[in-house]
């Protein structure tokens, strides 16, 4: 009995030595695929290679990373000028938008690969893939017959809606069909439309560069006469949105306003007009609003990849611009001015508002003025010490807007003067004041003139 024990003990030893033997001895053997890949016409081939790092695993899976990677440049995918008119050949970023489009949708293609060998040895780790190309093209065929019969959906749509003059919609539906293609830019697609062929990319891409280029905007008046501190009559600041002339209903606008770098967001409405009403608070004589096609929005609203919208930006559209020709409001003073009691003739707060304002381009007016001012000043005896008197002066400037009757602001001035008697350090407060008119309060008065509402 403990012989045949001892027998099968020996038997089993010698057994598992002849296995460890031959595994160690294949693995050490470098195959021929690691250095010289054999041609498969039935198969895509890639080959991954990493370096193995001390207690780590992360070899297997850049090896397995690289491997697909190679597979993936054997499917020779190049974006070409394709055979629609859009000449981005020359751009670059665009150009290498579209690969990278291109190049996802073949590595999201590559499924049902298989692998048909691995080797390893102490310092380096390789894999070897395999995808079967008959295979790799049923795949595609499908995943491109859905891409068109998407794009042919929407570019219906689109044609339905230019039927009925809802060129918004048009526009959108257009944008929507190239965006479902846009894996395939490389290639001519061709989709039976209403039982006619159609090259969708380059039919969808043109009929929207024929419309985008082609709308206009009709702005009521060129020039408009305006005033600071007033808004425009929207009636006076209105443009028509025409395509064809047919007027265009809920059509995206950007009134774009010179005097700051704020942009107002409009849409036409059911007649096809778009009218602003803004605040006019320039200084200058002449500004400008430029109205354009709102492209961002317009796109946005197609939900369409950025490449494409990048793409539909640069096709050139009008922009109509509208000069505004500023006017300041003519101001109406009003003075009562007294010293220690007694009317002055000399008016110098008045005289010297008047100048300040006119400098500024203001027009000084007795009736029929936009704002009054009214001044009322008084100088008071202060103290008196050793014969040397001072006066204390206290004045108020309320400014009303004559169109509405009401009182957009009041300033206070005060000052003091120092002479040999009451009546003349009277007349230095006003010279003090007078100064402070100049320095500091004329731009309280500016900016009073801006407050319509």
């Amino acid at each position: 009995m403990y012989r045949i024990h001892y027998l099968l003990l020996s038997f089993l030893i010698i057994v598992f030595t002849s296995c460890s033997t031959y595994q160690t001895t294949a693995k050490n053997k470098q195959p021929e695929w690691t250095t010289n890949l054999p041609s498969d016409k039935n198969y895509y081939q890639g080959v991954g290679y990493a370096l193995k790092e001390k207690n780590s695993i992360l070899h297997y899976e850049t090896a397995r990373k690289n491997a697909l990677k190679n597979l993936a440049e054997e499917i020779s995918v190049k974006i070409s000028s394709s055979t629609i008119h859009i000449s981005y050949e020359n751009d670059f970023s665009l150009k290498e938008d579209f690969s990278s489009i291109i190049e996802a949708r073949v590595n999201s293609s590559i499924e049902g690969y298989e692998l048909v060998d691995s080797y390893e040895n102490k310092k380096e780790y390789w894999v070897f893939y395999r995808l079967n190309k008959q295979k790799y093209a049923a795949l595609q065929a499908q995943k491109k017959e859905q891409a068109i019969q998407l794009a042919t959906s929407y570019y219906s749509e689109a044609e339905q809606a230019q039927q009925h003059s809802d060129i918004r919609n048009t526009v959108i539906y257009y944008s929507k069909s190239l965006d479902a293609l846009k894996a395939y830019f490389n290639e001519t697609i061709i989709a039976n439309i209403d039982g006619k062929e159609v090259n969708i990319i380059s039919e969808a891409y043109n009929r929207i560069y024929n419309i985008l280029s082609n709308i206009e905007i009709i702005a009521e008046n060129a020039t408009i006469n305006c005033k600071t501190g007033y808004r425009i009559d929207p009636k006076l600041l209105t443009c028509e949105v025409a395509y064809q002339g047919k007027s265009i209903k809920k059509f995206p606008i950007i009134a774009s306003y010179s005097e700051n770098a704020l942009q107002q967001k409009l849409n036409s409405d059911a007649n096809g007009f778009v009218q602003i009403s803004p605040l006019v608070k320039s200084n200058r004589n002449t500004e400008t609003i430029n109205f354009s096609i709102d492209k961002t929005t317009l796109l946005l609203q197609s939900a369409t990849d950025f490449t494409i919208r990048k793409l539909l930006q640069k096709i050139p559209t009008q922009t109509t611009t509208v000069y505004l020709q500023i006017a300041k409001p003519a101001i109406v003073i009003k003075s009562d001015e007294k010293n220690i009691g007694i009317a002055t003739k000399d008016m110098v707060l008045k005289t010297k508002l008047e100048q300040l304002l006119q400098s500024k381009g203001y027009e000084i007016v007795s009736t029929n003025g936009d704002f009054e001012i009214t001044i009322t000043s008084d100088t008071k005896a202060a103290s008196q010490s050793n014969g040397i008197f001072t006066a204390s002066l206290k004045s108020r400037f309320t400014i009303k807007n004559l169109h509405n009757n009401k009182i957009v602001d009041v300033l206070d001035l005060t000052a003091t003067g120092t002479q040999l008697s009451y009546k003349k350090a009277g007349e230095k407060a006003y010279e003090t004041a007078s100064q402070q008119l100049s320095s500091r309060l004329i731009s309280s008065f500016t900016n009073a003139f801006l407050k319509t509402e």
